[in-house]
């Protein structure tokens, strides 16, 4: 039903064909990891619909699959099940990083949740508070560095990481 693909560029269409002599009824099709992956059944050129999906004899339908994250690499199986010999598509997938390769946050209040990220070296500081309540997520595919100034208060969390498939 649908053949195995390389994900090479996103998003991805996926033609689901019936090449069966009987009707093909797709009732589920989704990706193992839908926080990394997503699945709109209502894209590209002959969009399926909603689930289940119907194909008669030779009919076919489109859908696309998408990275739902920043970037990195990532490896997924799309899992199709119906009245049919269920299927799995192993899609994988290299994705640029998406941010700026190098990055300074400098005199910065931070009193919430948030994520920084660099494709390569990212830099705090100086002059950079985390306070109660904060929980930062920095994370660059080389380096991050911490510079002068940096105070994280009581209750505040500073999480540091670095992520090599963010590199370019």
């Amino acid at each position: 039903m649908v053949p195995p693909a390389t994900l090479v560029s996103l998003p991805l269409t996926l033609t689901n064909t019936n090449s069966g002599l009987e009707a093909a009824i797709i009732d589920h099709l989704v990706p193992s990891d839908p926080a990394a992956f997503s699945l709109d059944l209502g894209a590209g050129g002959d969009p399926c619909g909603s689930l289940p999906i119907c194909l008669a004899p030779g009919d076919s339908c489109t859908a696309e699959v998408d990275l739902s994250s920043l970037g990195g690499n990532f490896a997924e199986d799309l899992q199709a099940d119906g009245n049919f010999q269920g299927v799995a598509v192993d899609l994988t997938a290299q994705v640029p990083c998406g941010a700026a390769d190098e990055e300074i946050v400098d005199q910065t209040t931070f009193d919430s949740p948030a994520e920084l990220v660099a494709c390569q070296h990212l830099t705090l500081g100086p002059e950079v508070v985390l306070e109660t309540g904060a929980d930062v997520v920095a994370r660059a595919g080389l380096r991050v560095q911490l510079t002068g100034d940096l105070i994280v208060e009581p209750g505040a969390r500073l999480r540091i990481r670095n992520d090599p498939s963010l590199l370019p």
